[in-house]
């Protein structure tokens, strides 16, 4: 639990004007309020026809998939652009820039060993 925190704490929220968190769309580039959250759930039927000879559909069960079947999907665009919790949060918050940083500076000597 303190781990979390304290990384949450070094994260910068993206806020608005008015101190609204909102992300940025990694596929059509929009600010974005919030997540539309598709979840993949199962369901069970007994099916037999009624008195008008229809079917009539009975739900016996319903099982709701892993964490992995979720997508989060762009209230603009409707891309999915996260497939679990910490990738939805994380769009909410600025890029850190001395990550992307730290990632130039590791792959700049591969590239100028290559002959």
């Amino acid at each position: 639990m303190g781990d979390k925190m304290q990384e949450q704490k070094q994260r910068k929220l993206r806020l608005d004007k008015e101190g609204v968190p909102y992300a940025i769309c990694p596929k059509c580039n929009k600010q974005i309020y919030n997540l539309e959250v598709v979840e993949q759930v199962y369901i069970t039927y007994d099916v037999s026809p009624d008195e008008r000879d229809e079917l009539e559909y009975d739900e016996v069960d319903r099982e709701t998939a892993w964490d992995w079947d979720y997508e989060y999907k762009c209230i603009e665009c409707h891309e999915t652009i996260a497939t679990s919790e910490e990738e939805a949060e994380a769009l909410f918050y600025e890029p850190e820039p001395e990550q992307d940083t730290a990632q130039e500076k590791s792959e700049s000597p591969a590239h100028d060993n290559i002959g």
